[in-house]
């Protein structure tokens, strides 16, 4: 039974979890990597991912999402070669769905989806030493999922996810994971700076 744990927020949140991308050329990579951040809520069978910290804890502290950590890295910006990671939401079925692909991200509009923006930035291919993320979905919890590691991906698949291939490619696999977040006590979540 997953409970969500309280973290403590530091003042060098902006470091936590920050990584330098692999440098196989700056203008084509790219060089600054930040969290791409994973919540997953029960009660929706949602998982959500984001960039921003402040929506991540806004997603912890007031939409009953339990804090997963770090999912992958990814850019903030547009850097190199990156492009946009486009966040849909669909409010009656409860998912969150992320795509590089305009005519995908277009169909999902066409479906009821509405579109809250660029999520991150990312590859197209597999460039620069970069990792795949794979997307799953789950049709009978209407739940898209997305991973670096194989092991989820595996665990995905044995509890009835659907393999979707790879939705994008990223700089960094996951980089904070949940032994890194401090419990403090109810109604307070931040990040620990361990």
């Amino acid at each position: 039974m997953r409970s969500i744990l309280p973290l403590l927020i530091t003042a060098s949140l902006h470091n936590i979890g920050s990584v330098t991308a692999q440098m196989c050329g700056a203008d084509a990579c790219g060089t600054t990597v930040v969290p791409f951040w994973r919540s997953f809520s029960t009660g929706a069978v949602d998982h959500f991912y984001t960039a921003s910290t402040i929506e991540f804890l806004n997603a912890a502290n007031n939409f009953s999402y339990f804090p997963e950590g770090v999912a992958t890295g990814v850019f903030d910006i547009q850097e190199g070669a990156s492009v946009p990671l486009f966040r849909l939401n669909n409010v009656v079925l409860q998912d969150h769905f992320y795509t590089t692909n305009t005519t995908e991200r277009d169909q999902f509009i066409a479906a009821g989806y509405t579109l809250e923006g660029t999520a991150a930035w990312v590859y197209a291919d597999g460039i620069c030493g970069s990792h795949p993320l794979f997307r799953l979905f789950n049709l009978k919890q209407v739940d898209h999922f997305y991973t670096t590691s194989g092991p989820e991906l595996n665990a995905a698949l044995a509890q009835g996810y659907q393999s979707e291939g790879i939705a994008a490619f990223v700089p960094a696999v996951g980089i904070v994971t949940e032994a890194e977040v401090t419990c403090l006590g109810p109604g307070s979540v931040g990040l620990s700076s361990t």
